[in-house]
């Protein structure tokens, strides 16, 4: 390892600043702290200010202690709601115990940071790593990783590479379990994540990879890439940073290895751009300026027999072509979006809406329209444009194809066509919004079997009565 000069450190996550936070978090006098570690007010004061750290022959006792005495303060049902401030990532725990154990593992992280600070060390080249054994280790770690890197980074672009384990029993519980708290956008952050046939045919399923998609999108920038041949290792990469390679062993057990070595991480990163990928994600402006290219594109879609539609938002369908004109779009643009909607409706396609979505547009007034952003209706005039869809109801539509549904999930659509899913996924305030194109039936065919026994058909009387229900509880 090589000397790292003490200044380069300033951003390290601290000890002293990790205390000071759980004792606030804790709401615990600092003298009853101590009294907790069998130590002075004076001893723990020098802890609390950098000017000493606990030897090493203390270690243990110091960590297990302390955990215990901020697990004992701090547990609750949903508590981890507490530490957003100090644990950015992080997960929900079962018990007091899990707590207990997570603290132990964030109070040994920071010890770590604050040896290798104290001796100088640098680790950006160091060429040996340590490991962690077991679902709770590899849990903790990545949690604590990636809190330690926002704290200190949140600010900063950061560009993301996955090839993750999603098939693999031993990590699908722990990426489960992730939590990124806080609402706001992470600037300049991107993660791109790699999808070979195994994992297209295999994970991508339902509500849970849907929700990913929306929960993820609201913080960062979500690429997919198809890729042709085998990744072998599973990993995360944070460029020019680190890098988690993920493994299971014969037992099922999961192992976590991070590597921070430089010279190996940008060798890594050059590897893996020359291999041989698809982009299967487009920005808004990518998707207008591949139509303005290819004209041809929105005829030949409308042309595909539509499998089904997924609404978890409220698309504007039943939108007049005259009120698609107070959009930001060209006039040509509109034609295609508009023909594309009603496409939808005039096929033999199975029409699913969530009753969440039409409680959002009642109470936003807000018609999607992709490409475009949204119509907005005032309160007065929602109740009517619902209406609409009782109109196209009693049209002689096959009601049997529109069906009703509770879900959790918002601000996405999934349009299903013969081997193409598409997923439309837009922010609140429609600035920005993305299209995944995953060739395959998998996410429809999942969602399907989800939604099979929840669906509700729509009926004339049925849909006056959510009608009536709506306009009651907005109001």
């Amino acid at each position: 390892m090589q000397v790292l000069p003490p200044a380069d450190y300033a951003k390290a996550m601290k000890l002293e600043l990790l205390l000071e936070e759980l004792i606030e978090i804790a709401q615990k006098p600092k003298t009853d702290f101590a009294l907790s570690l069998n130590m002075t007010p004076s001893g723990l004061s020098k802890i609390l200010t950098g000017k000493r750290v606990p030897v090493l022959k203390e270690r243990r006792a110091f960590t297990k202690q302390a955990a215990d005495y901020f697990a004992e303060a701090i547990y609750s049902p949903k508590c981890y709601l507490k530490l957003e401030k100090v644990f950015p990532v992080i997960y929900d725990f079962e018990s007091k115990g899990d707590l207990q154990q997570f603290l132990i593992y964030a109070i040994d992280y920071a010890l770590d940071e604050a040896y290798i600070g104290e001796n100088h060390l640098k680790m950006e080249y160091a060429d040996r790593a340590m490991y962690y054994l077991g679902r709770k280790p590899v849990l903790n770690h990545i949690c604590l990783l990636l809190s330690d890197y926002t704290i200190k980074n949140g600010d900063g672009p950061a560009e993301w590479f996955g090839y993750l384990p999603f098939l693999d029993p031993a990590y699908s519980k722990i990426f489960k379990k992730v939590i990124l708290q806080g609402g706001e956008r992470i600037p300049g952050a991107i993660l791109n994540i790699y999808f070979d046939e195994v994992i297209l045919e295999g994970s991508l399923g339902g509500s849970g990879f849907l929700a990913l998609i929306a929960g993820l999108q609201k913080r960062i920038d979500l690429n997919f890439w198809r890729i042709f041949e085998d990744m072998g290792q599973s990993f995360l990469l944070l460029k020019g940073q680190f890098l988690l390679l993920f493994s299971t062993q014969i037992d099922g057990t999961p192992l976590l290895t991070p590597i921070f070595n430089k010279t190996y991480l940008a060798i890594f990163y050059n590897l893996l751009t020359k291999r041989e990928t698809q982009k299967i994600s487009y920005s808004r402006r990518e998707v207008i300026e591949y139509l303005e290219n290819n004209p041809d594109y929105v005829s030949e879609l409308m042309n595909k027999e539509m499998n089904s539609v997924y609404n978890f938002i409220s698309i504007g369908y039943l939108l007049e072509r005259e009120e698609l004109l107070s959009t930001r779009c060209n006039d040509g643009l509109i034609e295609l979006i508009w023909g594309l909607l009603q496409s939808v409706l005039v096929k033999d396609t199975m029409f699913h809406v969530s009753y969440a979505a039409m409680e959002r547009f009642v109470a936003t007034g807000k018609a999607i329209v992709p490409l475009a952003g949204a119509v907005a209706f005032p309160p007065q005039d929602r109740a009517s444009y619902l209406g609409r869809f009782g109109s196209y109801l009693a049209g002689g539509s096959d009601q049997d194809k529109a069906k009703i549904n509770n879900s959790d999930l918002n601000n996405l659509a999934l349009f299903c066509y013969e081997n193409l899913n598409i997923v439309y996924a837009v922010e609140d305030c429609c600035q920005r919004e993305w299209f995944h194109v995953f060739h395959t039936n998998k996410i429809a065919e999942s969602l399907s079997k989800e939604r099979e026994l929840s669906s509700i058909d729509f009926s004339p009387e049925i849909w006056e009565a959510y009608q009536n229900a709506l306009s009651f509880n907005f109001s």
